[in-house]
């Protein structure tokens, strides 16, 4: 699972400085979201992965993503899993 750390490495990594990915105040005072919003690209990746690691043996091709809602670490740890 994603934390600040990770985050913040994959903002460095990617060139996104937005700070909504790393600052928690800031996103949460000033964008109004509940907790730091994962990359969608790094959505996509963690996707990809359990997809390969639970359907190796299927000889899965594709693999299709739609990015329609952000997720936020306080969405991912709720009830409800996002990602």
């Amino acid at each position: 699972m994603a934390d600040e750390v990770l985050l913040f490495r994959y903002s460095a990594l990617t060139f996104n400085g937005h700070r909504i990915h790393y600052d928690r105040d800031y996103v949460t005072r000033v964008e109004g979201y509940p907790g730091l919003i994962f990359h969608g690209p790094m959505q996509a990746a963690f996707l990809v992965e359990f997809a390969r690691e639970a359907a190796w043996r299927r000889g899965a091709e594709k693999i299709y993503l739609s990015g329609v809602q952000r997720c936020s670490k306080a969405q991912s740890s709720a009830s409800t899993p996002m990602i």
